[in-house]
């Protein structure tokens, strides 16, 4: 194991290694295979029906490697697309439960995303925040992470993985680390010392490794990271669950804090201490990061933007004299200035840490590159209008009842002049957090027709009921649902409310576990109920019947754009090796065909019994094929129950479920997915789609499709 122990004795005349435990193999990229491909990695990609991955990973020899002359290079020339990716990993050995730190050094261009992955069912994940990486300049980054149990394969292997997701010109990777927080004990007594880890000054963090010796203390014992500034300003941080240590053996520490924004520049003096103990001590240089430089140079930057809206304003006041104001060039600063308060406010933060002022940092360069976007849109706009070329008139949206005409929703609309006249309406919006409720004003002011928001079982029933299983409680209806009613209601916006019957009680799920187990679904899966069971049934309803009840004697209730049945719904607890998944799949042969004996003949097969055809299951076509058919059908009847309960309520408000593209139509998908469009189109008014991606086929496969399969 080289890692940074090489380099740190390069830079600090030190000749023992840094981390003699180490749980990454070739973190530094040194040994290479046969094939010239780092040893201990492997390098996977992931394509669909739809698109191939074009990550290309180059394992390259360079003379300003961090470490060594080895490195690992990733390109991705693609924008990201679901489900599409490249990556990197290897297994290593950890302890259950166990805290550890992955460390490793990176620098590129424009790498929009890179997300490490850990663990075997892939649920340990941090996106690294790579806004501020530079070409010529390696950043040391650092993640805390806990060995979950469940994470842990058969082997006591955890897996680390690099995905590459995104767009990313280029990107380099070396010096890949895990330790254990704890510390790591070495055999004998060593020489105490502390090493700064490499390229992690000017980050506004301090990260180091100790080693010391000569003391005994139990497990889990606790010491203080104390450090006195240039100034004598004192910053402690405690260190806690420290590995046991007695006096004969060493214990290494690697400690990554982020240093406080008011910590003076210039040496300083480390030290640990254990209560009146000081264990260890150093003097170190801070060299600030210069986010405090960027912080005034951006705040100078939005009074720029100000200045510069200010100035095209006076202009759009001009070239409007003697006209009706064009409702298109007044978007712009509706969207400048909220934005500019949003940024001034991140700029005049009080931060209480590095990390957390470059969060803010990196946000605001966001920002400030959109609004300049804008700005030139706006003064293109300008131009024309100046010309006499004027936007086209706009319309908008007002409340009151929608009806729906050739696959389309009308409604009352108001131009530019004033004039109202119903017409078809484009609905486009956001979603769907308490934010763009409070938003709605602004948003109705820039053109938003609809946002979405989410109503659930679980807030209902927030506990069972004294008198029967399901009393309801209003107080989120009362203070969030009709509240977003009205407010949408008086700005003429609509709402697409969704019914989110996959959030199920947690007080019902326990019930369920000792009343009726065969009612959950094994595994992570979209419903935690298998919505076949009638317990499930009669949850759903009683959850719809009390929603629909309160809506239907709303003042407000011309608001609903539409009530989305599921999110994302999926059928895939429906599994042959379920007891409940078998019971039903019989019934429905028996209904279909009378008998096992009516579907051989039909089939040409020769089971005889149930049990037989089970046993042969989805490997045979004629199975397969039945078996997603009775799936399908299921699931559409579970839609079909739910859609009817809305409409004795609720008849004149559309009713859609919002599918998964990439279910629907990647064939590889569909025994998962379970349900079929066509067979849903028989009792929706509307389409609903979720699309991620932004290729042709996403958009178009939803949409054109679904119109053309409406039986209305």
């Amino acid at each position: 194991m080289k890692k940074l122990s090489i380099i740190l004795a390069a830079a600090f005349g030190f000749g023992i290694p840094f981390c003699s435990g180490e749980l990454i193999q070739n973190g530094s990229f040194e040994a290479s295979t046969a094939n010239l491909f780092p040893e201990s990695w492997k390098f996977t990609s992931k394509r669909t029906e739809k698109a191939q991955p074009q990550v290309t990973v180059e394992y390259r020899t360079t003379n300003d490697a961090a470490e060594g002359n080895r490195t690992l290079l990733f390109r991705n020339p693609i924008n990201r697309i679901s489900d599409v990716y490249g990556s990197i990993f290897q297994h290593i050995r950890v302890e259950p439960n166990k805290k550890y730190r992955i460390s490793f050094l990176l620098r590129g261009e424009n790498v929009n995303q890179l997300l490490l992955i850990m663990g075997k069912r892939w649920e340990t994940r941090w996106t690294v925040p790579t806004g501020n990486i530079k070409p010529d300049r390696w950043k040391f980054f650092s993640h805390e992470f806990i060995a979950k149990p469940e994470e842990i394969d058969q082997n006591g292997q955890w897996m680390i993985r690099f995905n590459i997701e995104d767009f990313a010109e280029w990107g380099e990777l070396d010096c890949v680390s895990v330790v254990p927080v704890s510390g790591e004990i070495v055999a004998n007594a060593q020489p105490s010392t502390i090493r700064e880890l490499p390229f992690s000054s000017g980050q506004d963090l301090f990260a180091a490794e100790f080693q010391f010796s000569g003391i005994t203390r139990p497990a889990d014992w606790e010491a203080v990271l104390s450090i006195v500034d240039a100034v004598g300003q004192q910053h402690n941080t405690p260190l806690k669950q420290l590995a046991a240590l007695d006096s004969t053996n060493t214990l290494r520490l690697q400690v990554v804090i982020p240093l406080k924004i008011e910590m003076a520049p210039g040496p300083f003096v480390v030290s640990i201490k254990s209560g009146n103990d000081v264990l260890i001590s150093k003097k170190c240089i801070h060299q600030p990061s210069g986010m405090a430089k960027e912080v005034k140079m951006l705040k100078t930057q939005l009074q720029d933007v100000k200045y510069r809206m200010k100035q095209l304003k006076k202009r759009v006041f001009h070239v409007e004299v003697g006209r009706t104001p064009s409702r298109y060039l007044a978007l712009y600063p509706q969207i400048i200035t909220h934005q500019l308060v949003l940024s001034e406010r991140d700029m005049n933060r009080s931060f209480r840490s590095g990390p957390e002022r470059e969060y803010y940092v990196l946000r605001t360069r966001i920002a400030l590159h959109e609004l300049k976007l804008l700005l030139d849109e706006w003064e293109g706009n300008i131009n024309m209008a100046e010309q006499g070329i004027f936007p086209p008139n706009t319309y908008q949206t007002l409340s009151g009842k929608l009806s729906i005409k050739n696959g389309f929703q009308h409604g009352l609309t108001k131009d530019e002049s004033g004039n109202e006249q119903e017409r078809p309406i484009f609905f486009g919006g956001f979603g769907h957090f308490e934010q763009v409720i409070k938003d709605l004003p602004f948003l109705a002011g820039i053109g938003v027709n609809v946002i979405q928001i989410e109503v659930s079982p679980n807030d209902f029933f927030p506990q069972e009921g004294k008198e029967k299983e399901f009393e309801p409680d209003y107080t989120d209806y009362e203070q969030r649902i009709e509240k977003a009613l009205k407010r949408a209601h008086n700005t003429g916006v609509r709402i697409a409310l969704l019914t989110s019957t996959h959030y199920v009680p947690k007080w019902l799920i326990q019930k369920f576990q000792k009343e009726c187990p065969e009612a959950l679904a094994p595994g992570g899966h979209y419903l935690p109920l298998d919505p076949l069971h009638p317990r499930t049934l009669e949850m759903h309803k009683a959850f719809l019947e009390v929603l629909t009840a309160r809506l239907a004697v709303s003042p407000y209730r011309d608001a609903l754009q539409s009530i989305v049945i599921a999110n994302e719904p999926a059928y895939g607890q429906c599994q042959l090796n379920r007891e409940f998944s078998r019971k039903e799949f019989h019934k429905y042969l028996k209904k279909q065909y009378g008998s096992v004996a009516g579907f051989d003949q039909m089939a040409g097969t020769s089971f005889g019994t149930f049990d037989r055809l089970i046993k042969a299951g989805e490997n045979h076509p004629a199975i397969k094929y039945e078996y997603n058919t009775f799936k399908w059908l299921a699931f559409a009847n579970w839609h079909r129950f739910m859609a009817e309960n809305i409409r004795q309520r609720l008849p004149e408000v559309p009713l859609h479920t919002k599918l998964m593209v990439t279910l629907t139509f990647a064939e590889r998908e569909l025994g998962w997915s379970a349900y079929d469009p066509e067979m849903l189109t028989e009792f929706f008014d509307v389409n609903g789609n979720d699309i991620g991606n932004d290729i042709w086929l996403d958009p178009y496969m939803p949409s054109e499709p679904h119109l053309e399969i409406l039986p209305k």
